[in-house]
C-alpha cells in the first residue's frame, strides 16, 4: 500500500511526458528550444509542415562563379551533413523538378521569384541581409548582397531534415534577417600545417553557420618569411623550449619566467602556427577559404609586446635581453621597426588585409635597456 503513491506520481509524470510532446508528424513548437534557425532571426513565421525535396533542383543564377557560390553552397551543406546529393541547375529549374532559387537579390532571377510573393518576403535593406522563403512549390533563398546570401544559405539548411533513407525536406517558413551588429569577429591563431583543412572547415561549419563575418588571425612569426627567415625558424624553436620546458606554472608560479628585476613577462602564445610556421601558398589558402565564406582576416601581428617571435631569435633588439623567453622589442631602438614592418609587409602581400590589428597590449612600461632609461613612458608605447 505504501507504494500506491509512488505509482500514482509515475503515471502522472508519464501522462504529462506524453501530453508534451507534439503531435505525430508535428515539427515542434518554433518558439521554444531547439529553435528552427539559429541565431534567432531578425522576423519569421514558420509551419506545421514540410516541402518535400525528392525532386528538388537548386536553382542557381547564371553568372559568375561567385553569383553561383551561395547555391553550389546549399549543394554543398545538404550533401556533407545528409548524404544526400540535390543537383545545381543554372538560371532555371528543369520541368517538373521543386525549385529552390538561391542568390542575390540583384540577380534577375532571384528579384523576379521574390516579386511574386507577399509584400512580407522581401529582403532586408540592411547590408548581409536575407529573405527566405520555402513554400508549397519551391523555395527562394535571396540575399541583400553576397553575405545576405551566405547566411540565408547557413539557415535553409538548418530548416532540412531526412525524409526516408535518401530524400530530404525542408521546413515551410518566411524568414527576414539582418545583422544586429556589423563587426561579429572571433580571434584565431594561425593554424599549423596540419591544421589548414579543418580551419577551412571550421570557417564553413561553425563561423558561417553563426553568421560571423571576421576572423582577427594572430600570425608572428608563424608563416615562413622571406625578409627574415630568422624570425620564423626561431619562433619554432622558442615553443619547441617551452615545450621541452613543461608546465611553467607549477615550477615557477608564473607562466613565464620572470625578466629583470622580477619583471613580469606577457603570455606566449606557443599556439600561433601549431608552435611552428606554415608556407605562403597555405596562408593564401586560408585567405580565400574565408572570402569565400564572407570572412574578413585582420592579421594581428603582435608589436611590442606578446612580441616572441622577433624578441627570442633577435635578442639585439630585445627590451630584456636576459630573459629565458624575451616578449618585446626595445621601443627606442630603429631596427626594431624595421623587422616589424618587413614582417607587416609580407602578411600585407599574402593576405591583403583591409586592416591590421597591431596589438600592442600587456606591455610591462619600464625602463629597461639603456636606450629607453629617463624617457616619458608613454611616448615608449605610443
Amino acid at each position: 500500500m505504501r507504494r500506491a503513491p509512488l505509482v500514482v506520481l509515475a503515471l502522472l509524470a508519464a501522462a504529462s511526458v506524453t501530453m508534451a510532446r507534439p503531435p505525430e508528424g508535428s515539427m515542434g513548437d518554433p518558439g521554444a528550444p531547439p529553435f528552427p534557425i539559429w541565431p534567432l532571426p531578425q522576423e519569421s513565421r514558420y509551419a506545421d509542415d514540410r516541402l518535400l525535396l525528392g525532386d528538388g533542383v537548386i536553382v542557381a543564377p547564371a553568372g559568375d562563379a561567385r553569383a553561383q557560390y551561395p547555391a553550389r553552397l546549399l549543394a554543398a551543406l545538404l550533401a556533407d551533413h545528409f548524404g544526400v546529393a540535390i543537383p545545381v541547375a543554372l538560371g532555371e529549374a528543369p520541368a517538373g523538378r521543386t525549385p529552390i532559387l538561391v542568390g542575390e537579390i540583384a540577380s534577375p532571377l532571384i528579384a523576379s521569384a521574390l516579386a511574386t510573393l507577399s509584400p512580407t518576403a522581401s529582403v532586408p535593406t540592411d547590408k548581409e541581409g536575407y529573405c527566405l522563403h520555402v513554400g508549397d512549390r519551391g523555395a527562394i533563398v535571396a540575399g541583400r548582397d553576397y553575405r545576405g546570401a551566405l547566411y540565408g544559405v547557413s539557415s535553409f539548411a538548418q530548416l532540412v531534415h531526412q525524409w526516408g533513407k535518401q530524400s530530404l525536406a525542408v521546413r515551410k517558413a518566411t524568414v527576414r534577417d539582418w545583422p544586429l551588429l556589423p563587426i561579429r569577429w572571433v580571434h584565431l591563431y594561425l593554424p599549423g600545417k596540419d591544421q589548414v583543412a579543418f580551419a577551412e572547415r571550421y570557417f564553413r561549419d561553425f563561423l558561417l553557420r553563426n553568421k560571423f563575418n571576421g576572423v582577427v588571425l594572430e600570425v608572428g612569426g608563424a608563416m615562413r618569411l622571406d625578409s627574415h627567415p630568422e624570425v620564423s625558424t626561431g619562433w619554432r624553436r622558442t615553443a619547441s623550449e617551452w615545450y621541452a620546458h613543461g608546465e611553467t606554472m607549477d615550477k615557477l608560479g608564473e607562466g613565464i619566467p620572470l625578466g629583470t628585476a622580477h619583471r613580469f613577462a606577457a603570455s606566449l602564445h606557443v599556439g600561433v602556427g601549431g608552435g611552428a610556421y606554415i608556407e605562403k601558398d597555405d596562408v593564401r589558402r586560408l585567405a580565400a577559404a574565408a572570402e569565400q565564406y564572407g570572412l574578413e582576416i585582420v592579421p594581428e601581428i603582435q608589436s611590442l609586446s606578446h612580441a616572441y617571435y622577433i624578441a627570442c631569435p633577435r635578442r639585439d633588439v630585445a627590451e630584456d635581453p636576459d630573459m629565458t623567453w624575451p616578449d618585446s622589442y626595445c621601443p627606442s631602438n630603429p631596427e626594431s621597426y624595421r623587422i616589424l614592418f618587413d614582417v607587416m609587409d609580407e602578411y600585407l602581400d599574402v593576405l591583403k588585409p583591409r586592416r591590421v590589428h597591431i596589438g600592442h597590449d600587456e606591455w610591462r612600461a619600464g625602463a629597461f635597456c639603456p636606450r629607453c632609461r629617463g624617457k616619458d613612458t608613454g611616448e615608449l608605447y605610443a
